[in-house]
């Protein structure tokens, strides 16, 4: 004998054919179970998107947190939280539609370089695995440019070099003839 137990969250004579195909020519008796919650409230979070490409301390970095509400019959409503380790560091309310996917965008400044891990999260419902989502990335203490140009006058020189000097920016100035030899890897910006 052969149990199979199902939500139904799939088409049921696509689980019916593939149950099928898998037991044929075999001598198995197939019983399906349906276990499934018909009247289920759940939302989840799909995936988030980094909206920014380079990372500095106390500038803002902003996420796209795309939702999902499974329910085909009710709308729903979420508060959508953004955590570090220990504290809340973004908050937003979301209002979808029945079977509704919805982008939220999140922000934050952080205030430390290194390594961070964030936390974003949606209020309980009857599902809760996919109430949470993790990520984490690393915040540069400088960030790495190369700046090409075969035309430097000396007041872009001057610039350049107060700003790498005065912010996190560490700007480094070649010819188009010398550019092809850097290690490209070793930059964060290209320009």
């Amino acid at each position: 004998e052969f149990y199979i137990l199902s939500d139904f969250m799939i088409s049921h004579s696509n689980l019916a054919d593939s149950i099928e195909t898998i037991l044929a020519n075999r001598a198995i008796t197939s019983y399906l179970v349906d276990t499934g919650i018909y009247d289920y409230n759940n939302i989840g979070i799909d995936s988030v998107i980094v909206d920014n490409q380079l990372f500095e301390v106390n500038k803002p970095v902003r996420f796209s947190v795309k939702l999902r509400n499974y329910n085909l019959d009710e709308g729903v409503s979420t508060l959508v939280n953004l955590f570090d380790v220990s504290d809340r560091l973004a908050m937003q309310e979301s209002n979808l539609l029945p079977g509704e996917m919805k982008l939220v965008d999140l922000s934050y400044i952080p205030k430390t370089t290194g390594p961070t891990l964030l936390h974003f999260e949606i209020n309980d419902d009857n599902l809760l695995l996919d109430n949470h989502y993790y990520l984490n990335f690393n915040i540069p203490e400088k960030i790495n440019i190369l700046f090409v140009s075969d035309q430097m006058t000396q007041t872009l020189q001057t610039a350049l070099s107060v700003i790498s000097k005065n912010t996190v920016l560490d700007i480094q100035l070649v010819n188009f003839g010398e550019w092809a030899g850097k290690n490209l890897e070793n930059y964060d910006l290209i320009t």
